[in-house]
């Protein structure tokens, strides 16, 4: 998912197009969408959490007499959503689904967006949300971000049961904060994610406010987001200890990420004496042996995967290297064996809570219903692929 930080500098990017004049509108969008932009000057960029907001301008004549028409192009860039302006082509371009694509004048550019969500607002309706939530924005200039605005959203979180990982999702209350800030802050307030709002007291609310302000700052400005202690580990990066993984949430949960050792319910006592890290480097640890599947020429570039898309091989890790130019691709389930309909087993990680959480497994991985194997993997099984292979594998 794209969060505050990229959204808040994709909308610094588009910025410098004000100004322009769209000359030609394609790509895959609605009619009234391409009427909203055609012709028109691009008068304004404005984001507010994870969604974009264009503001166009147009002069229409009417009985000798100039009004001006304005209108608003909303962008939601979903999972995987990116911009792109002018430059040659973006890397994995055949992987992407254009959007919309903007050529605009005076000079010649190119806008192009793709994998997001892209419709027509009400100007006037655009700008009011954003005049109401900007100032809980986790990504809003220093000078509109009012801390208290944020921490008023979170207490009067509704209803009071509500866990505090869900409630600061709510782009209502916490615009911009995703399911890697809602981790990272969570684990850095020293809060249990699945505590109910009404449980925490004003001290423990605010800690976790700054926290998602902290670390959505620092990834706005770097570019990436900072270390992550928490997110998709199976080690906790604090304190080296076992990280469990459950979904909390409606409609199934987002994936949510805790360490025993580090948070309670409600944070570490005020008489405990126990500080928490705001930047948490981890504990300094030996270097990670070499993966041997892992790319030689890249290996920091090394990553593991698992085949989504449906086919015989749906389900099987491999690895791949981030390098764009780097053919380099290696089957990464050598070794695993059979499941009892003669296909290569899969490794997936318990995530039911209980003794067994974070062990990893083998079974099918093409059917759930018609072949039931099952074995626990060893810790050597896992050790081959070191931290590449993470719970979301």
């Amino acid at each position: 998912m794209v969060e505050g930080p990229g959204c808040t500098n994709n909308g610094n990017r588009v910025r410098r197009l004000c100004g322009q004049r769209v000359i030609g509108v394609s790509g895959r969008p609605s009619q009234d969408t391409a009427s909203a932009c055609r012709s028109q000057i691009l008068l304004e960029v404005l984001s507010l959490g994870k969604e974009l907001f264009l503001f166009f301008q147009s002069t229409e004549s009417k009985d000798k007499t100039e009004s001006t028409v304005e209108s608003c192009v909303r962008i939601h860039f979903g999972m995987s959503g990116s911009v792109h302006i002018d430059g040659p082509e973006p890397r994995n371009i055949k992987s992407k689904q254009l959007t919309l694509s903007l050529h605009f004048s005076d000079p010649p550019s190119h806008l192009r967006i793709f994998d997001s969500t892209v419709s027509v607002s009400s100007p006037s309706a655009a700008r009011s949300k954003i005049l109401s939530h900007c100032s809980r924005d986790v990504c809003s200039p220093s000078d509109v971000w009012i801390e208290s605005s944020a921490f008023a959203a979170l207490r009067a979180a509704s209803p009071p049961t509500t866990d505090v990982a869900s409630a600061i999702l709510d782009q209502d209350i916490s615009p911009g904060t995703g399911n890697i800030i809602k981790n990272e802050a969570l684990h850095r307030a020293g809060v249990h994610p699945a505590a109910a709002v009404g449980t925490l007291d004003d001290a423990t609310l605010l800690q976790i406010v700054r926290e998602c302000r902290i670390f959505s700052v620092a990834w706005q400005k770097a570019g990436r987001h900072p270390l992550k202690l928490i997110y998709d580990k199976t080690i906790c990066g604090s304190c080296g200890g076992p990280v469990k993984m459950q979904r909390l949430g409606p409609g199934g949960g987002r994936p949510t990420f805790s360490c025993a050792a580090c948070v309670t319910a409600g944070g570490p006592p005020k008489s405990s004496g126990v500080k928490r890290k705001r930047t948490a480097d981890p504990p300094l640890q030996p270097p990670a042996p070499p993966v041997a599947g892992a790319c030689k020429q890249h290996p920091r570039a090394s990553k593991v995967g698992r085949v989504r898309k449906a086919g015989p091989n749906t389900g099987r890790l491999f690895f791949s290297c981030r390098v764009p130019t780097c053919n380099h691709f290696l089957w990464g389930d050598t070794g695993f064996g059979k499941c009892s309909c003669n296909k290569t087993a899969t490794l997936k990680i318990c995530k039911k809570e209980g003794p067994n959480t974070g062990r990893w497994f083998f079974t099918c991985r093409l059917s759930k219903t018609t072949c039931n194997h099952f074995s626990w993997a060893t810790e050597e099984t896992a050790a081959r692929f070191g931290a590449l292979l993470t719970p979301l594998t």
